[in-house]
This record gives structure tokens, C-alpha cells and sequence, in this order.
């Protein structure tokens, strides 16, 4: 615990009075559990990061925060992330999403990289994945890629807290009042992403749904959106944006992290969409572009 001074405090104690002295310890006190607790969450995600970097110095992956505890023969295998499903969440670290499939890890796994004690993780399968560790507050630390939230349990990524604000890999505790505000706490990794990718779709009208198993979005008919992502930079008539089958041709910005495209009338419904350069595709996000009432009667014409 921070040392508290206490001459000067109790010198002034007979003038203030003992209930006003009482408040002015507590208060103290409760200012250097605080501050012990913020240098607690700062060195227990330098510690999650470096268990990051020796996962991906020994396999060439980073894998959930929930499975950097796990050992190769587990006494436990209900709770060991590296043999769930078969094997384990991976995500590439140039391509910031997880593999479609697991990697098996088992023979060549080289863990625990970070040891959880007895009660600090997540028990349950929210706010964030299962057997997440705990902050001191007491909610997972969350981590990102520069596509947004991770989520290990489902191999997706989310829009969910901070999305895809970020230009590298972080760590992120909620802070002491246990929601997303400006006494969070952020670590940022040195490396970024390296091939393509898309993380979310922005806009007026555009609305997003996230959960566990990753994010959809929702536009409204004829109006433009902004695809969002990394390293999309290429030139005419090497790129193009598909709407399912459709291509939007109808394009006022494109750069390295967002294009900005306006779909023609009449094309509404659910699909997904998908930036090609060069005749490769990146990741699909699922788009839903609603019918307005004009298009509706243009439709039963």
C-alpha cells in the first residue's frame, strides 16, 4: 500500500474535527488502493503482451488472452483453449483476424506463457470469452487487432467497445468504473497489420450489430457508405467492391484504410461485401441495405 502521511494530516485533525478527518483518511486510503491498482493492471498487461510475443516467437501466431495459461497435457481439458474444438484460436499477426480453422497446437505448444491465479478470470462465457483474466476491478482485459475486438470463443472479430480504433494490437482494461470511458487503460503493441483486411462499415444511416459471434451492419437504400479496413490502396481498374455479385461502381473515396461507395437504386437485401484487387478478395462483412418505401413500389411495378 502507498504510505500515508500522516503529521501534517493529524496536526490539523483537533481544528477539522474527527468526522472530517475520518472522511479525509478514507478518502486517502481509497486514493492509493486506486493508484495501486491502476500499476497493478499496467504491469498485468505488459505481462499478457510479452506472453503474446513468445507465442508468436515459438509458432508464429498470437492465440486469445484465455489461452495463454494452458499446458500441452492439461489435468483439465474442459478448461484448456489449446485443445477446445480440436485445437486452437490463432490469428495470424500481419492479418489481424483469426483462422477460418484451428491450429493444433498440443505437441508443439510451449506454455503456460502467463500463469492465472485461482479466481482471476472470467468464469462466465460474457462480457468476453471464457477464462479471460481479470482486471483488479474485476471485468476481462480485451484484446484487439486493428480490426476490432477479438473474440476466441467464435474465431471472429467484433465492432464491440473500441472496434477497430486502433492502428495495432492492444490490450485494453476498462478502468475502475468498469465501462468504456476516459479512465481506460491501453497498451499498444509495435506491430500492425500487413495485408488486407476489412473491419466495419461507418455512415449516415449505417448501424452495426456485435456479439459474440462477430458484427453485421445495416444501410440504408441509395445512401453511401464507407468500407473500412487496411491496406486496400490500389489502383483503377485493379479494384473494385462487391455487393454479393453486384459491383458498386459508384465511388467517391478510396485509400489505404476506407473506400467510399454509394449502391445504385434498387439494390437492397443482405450480402456480403467484399474489396477485390488484383483478382483477390479480403475478408466479407455482412452488409444489409433496407428497402425505403420508394424502392418497394418501384419493385412491384
Amino acid at each position: 500500500m502507498i504510505p500515508i502521511p500522516a503529521i501534517p494530516f493529524f496536526n490539523r485533525r483537533r481544528a477539522m474535527g474527527p468526522a472530517l478527518a475520518a472522511i479525509l483518511l478514507s478518502a486517502r486510503l481509497a486514493s492509493a488502493q486506486s493508484d495501486a491498482n491502476v500499476v497493478k493492471a499496467l504491469t498485468d498487461m505488459a505481462n499478457l503482451e510479452t506472453g503474446l510475443s513468445f507465442v508468436e516467437l515459438d509458432l508464429g501466431f498470437y492465440v486469445p488472452l484465455e489461452a495463454l495459461d494452458d499446458v500441452a497435457f492439461p489435468t483439465t481439458p474442459a478448461h484448456n483453449h489449446i485443445d477446445d474444438g480440436g485445437g486452437a484460436a490463432v490469428v495470424r499477426p500481419g492479418v489481424g483476424r483469426f483462422d477460418p480453422q484451428r491450429a493444433l497446437l498440443s505437441l508443439t505448444w510451449g506454455g503456460p506463457y502467463v500463469t492465472y491465479q485461482p479466481g482471476t478470470t472470467q468464469e462466465d462465457i460474457q462480457p468476453y470469452d471464457r477464462g479471460s483474466p481479470l482486471d483488479p476491478w474485476g471485468m476481462p482485459y480485451l484484446f484487439f487487432s486493428p480490426l476490432g475486438l477479438l473474440r476466441g470463443d467464435s474465431l471472429t472479430f467484433t465492432q464491440e467497445f473500441y472496434g477497430d480504433q486502433f492502428d495495432r494490437y492492444a490490450i485494453v482494461s476498462l478502468g475502475p468504473d468498469r465501462v468504456m470511458s476516459g479512465d481506460d487503460l491501453v497498451r499498444l503493441f509495435n506491430g500492425s497489420v500487413t495485408t488486407r483486411g476489412l473491419s466495419s462499415i461507418s455512415g449516415a444511416g449505417v448501424t452495426a450489430r456485435n456479439d459474440a459471434s462477430g458484427s453485421s451492419f445495416t444501410a440504408k437504400h441509395n445512401a453511401p457508405f464507407s468500407i473500412r479496413g487496411y491496406r486496400l490502396a490500389a489502383g483503377p481498374g485493379e479494384r473494385r467492391v462487391l455487393f454479393g455479385a453486384t459491383e458498386l461502381t459508384d465511388v467517391s473515396e478510396w485509400t489505404d484504410t476506407r473506400v467510399t461507395v454509394r449502391p445504385p437504386l434498387g439494390v437492397f437485401g443482405t450480402q456480403s461485401v467484399v474489396v477485390e484487387i488484383l483478382g483477390s478478395p479480403t475478408n466479407a462483412l455482412e452488409l444489409t441495405i433496407r428497402p425505403n418505401a420508394a424502392a418497394h413500389w418501384m419493385g412491384y411495378r
